[in-house]
Parts: structure tokens; C-alpha cells; sequence
């Protein structure tokens, strides 16, 4: 067995014990291998959010929702728009659950429509790089899962499983230096 498929097998084993997740989606290639490896094991248990902050790229969504379906999975989006302190929202880091505004309020969105934890698609030394003070902590929430990290999956990994399985040529717009994943 190679490397990554030991490494997919963690995240199966991981995902497997998730119970009625939501998906942090957008669009990008890790939350959107993310939401792929999630619906083949999980089928209609996975949903899929997108954040809509006031400094987030307007495509993200639309990008979002088209990943979404094309994966079959039931898509929503969480408008902070007009939240207090949103605008201060990806100014210095684009990294969405780098911010502990948004972190909040996705989390008390996700608990209201009755999810269990958030899945996020980042991978350790890919937010570290960009100022995820916090990732360290959060990789051990109870609510806020980062499966990728406990998997031990890097950013490579994930590019060149999503280029064999075909992930990458379906994401059109994906773009090396696009840090919303």
C-alpha cells in the first residue's frame, strides 16, 4: 500500500465516525475533494455552506454551489454580509476559520440546523502558511473537524489524488495561489 492510500484510509476511517456533518465548501479543490471523499461514504448524510463575508469573492458561492451538485450534495449559503465585524472579515487573513467571528457564527448556524460538526478542508502546513494562528486548536474541537490534518492528507496529496480522480479538470477556475479551500 502507498503512502496516500494509507493516508485515504485514514480519512475513510475518520469520516466514517462522523455523524450528519456540514461541509465548509468553497468550490475550491480541497473542500471540494472534501465534499466528494465525504458523499462516496457518507451518501445523503453530507450537506455542503458556503460563507458569503463581506470581502469574500463574489464566484465562491456560485463556484460553491456548482460543486455542490455536480458531488449531489445539498448546498447552503450563511450571508454574513451584515454581521457586526464582518467587514474586517479576510482583510488580513483570507483564511475563513482563521477568524473567530466567522468561526462563531458558522458554528452556531451549523448547531441551529441540527449538524453535528463542520468539516473543513484545510490542510495543516497550508493555513499555517497563511496565518492560522488558530488551526492548531481547532484541529481538536469537538464541532469543527479538519479531517484532512488527521489524516495526515497535504495540499499535494489532495491535488494529485483530485488530478486522478478527475476532480481537477471539473474545477476550471482553480487557481495555485487560491487560498479560500
Amino acid at each position: 500500500m502507498t503512502e496516500i492510500e494509507v493516508k485515504l484510509n485514514r480519512l475513510v476511517r475518520e469520516l466514517r465516525l462522523i455523524d450528519c456533518p456540514v461541509i465548509a465548501l468553497s468550490g475550491g479543490v480541497l473542500s471540494t475533494f472534501l465534499a466528494t471523499v465525504a458523499q462516496k461514504i457518507l451518501g445523503t448524510q453530507v450537506y455542503a455552506v458556503t460563507v458569503m463575508a463581506e470581502n469574500c469573492p463574489f464566484n465562491e458561492c456560485t463556484q460553491a454551489k456548482e460543486k455542490a451538485k455536480q458531488i449531489g450534495i445539498e448546498h447552503f449559503v450563511l450571508d454574513i454580509r451584515n454581521a457586526i465585524g464582518s467587514r474586517a472579515l479576510y482583510q488580513e487573513n483570507p483564511c475563513a476559520f482563521c477568524d473567530e467571528l466567522q468561526q462563531k457564527l458558522l458554528k452556531r448556524w451549523a448547531k441551529e440546523k441540527g449538524f453535528r460538526c463542520i468539516l473543513e478542508g484545510s490542510c495543516e502546513a497550508f493555513c499555517l502558511s497563511h496565518g492560522g494562528r488558530q488551526f492548531k486548536e481547532a484541529v481538536s474541537r469537538d464541532f469543527i473537524r479538519r479531517p484532512f490534518a488527521f489524516a495526515e492528507l497535504t495540499r499535494d496529496d489532495i491535488v494529485a489524488i483530485s488530478r486522478g480522480w478527475g476532480i481537477m479538470e471539473a474545477h476550471t477556475r482553480f487557481k495555485q495561489e487560491n487560498i479560500y479551500q
